[in-house]
């Protein structure tokens, strides 16, 4: 895989202590190619790859929140080859994924 480059947008509408909104991701792909045993299964000099999803932010106090964001890659299954591959840059197989997180502000 050749280098990759990412670019996200999230947008929320703030509630006391909560953040609605959703996110999206285009991922830039220098290059792709695949080879196993010597035969060659893939191989694209550029591609792109689109995900979007919800984001809900849960703010405890000013240095703690809690965040679920979900995930999904919109043209995954075009290549069962490439569908393993996605993992790399974090988006499993072009299926809804679920994350669930903290952020904690250390001074």
């Amino acid at each position: 895989m050749g280098s990759l480059i990412e670019l996200t947008a999230t947008a929320a509408y703030i509630l006391k202590q909560a953040n609605l909104g959703g996110h999206m991701s285009l991922y830039s792909l220098s290059s792709l190619y695949v080879e196993r045993g010597g035969i060659q299964l893939l191989n694209k000099d550029r591609d792109q790859y689109f995900s979007a999803g919800p984001e809900v932010k849960y703010k405890i106090n000013s240095d703690l929140s809690f965040i679920l964001r979900g995930d999904y890659l919109f043209n995954s299954n075009e290549n069962e080859i490439e569908d393993h591959l996605k993992d790399l840059f974090g988006n499993g197989l072009g299926q809804w994924k679920w994350t669930v997180g903290a952020d904690i502000l250390f001074f």
